[in-house]
């Protein structure tokens, strides 16, 4: 979608991921520094913390930064909802479905 030119870098935490999850507060502290650093060194406006297991420490992050943060699977699940609404829409109109007329 021409959104290529805005990637301004990726980061992850040092050490060993099974590790780090395994404590919450600890990923969540390591994920704020590295959303502080992105946002601070990289000029990142908005930071994608991606995976599932990652979804519940950028809920709990998203208030405490000014720049977005943004959870992929949900927006990734929005968009091909939104995608799939006029063919949808389009394919229940040609079968007569959602006619509103008599």
């Amino acid at each position: 979608n021409g959104l290529g030119t805005a990637l301004v870098g990726v980061r992850t935490p040092d050490g060993d991921a099974a590790t780090l999850m395994s404590d919450a507060r600890k990923t969540e502290e390591a994920l704020a520094a590295l959303i502080q650093l992105a946002v601070d060194a990289d000029g990142a406006r908005a930071v994608i913390i991606g995976g599932g297991p990652l979804a519940l420490a950028a809920r709990a992050l998203a208030p405490r930064f000014r720049c977005p943060i943004v959870e992929p699977i949900p927006v990734a699940v929005a968009r091909t909802v939104a995608l799939l609404q006029p063919a949808h829409s389009l394919a229940q109109s040609h079968a007569g479905l959602g006619s509103t007329s008599d």
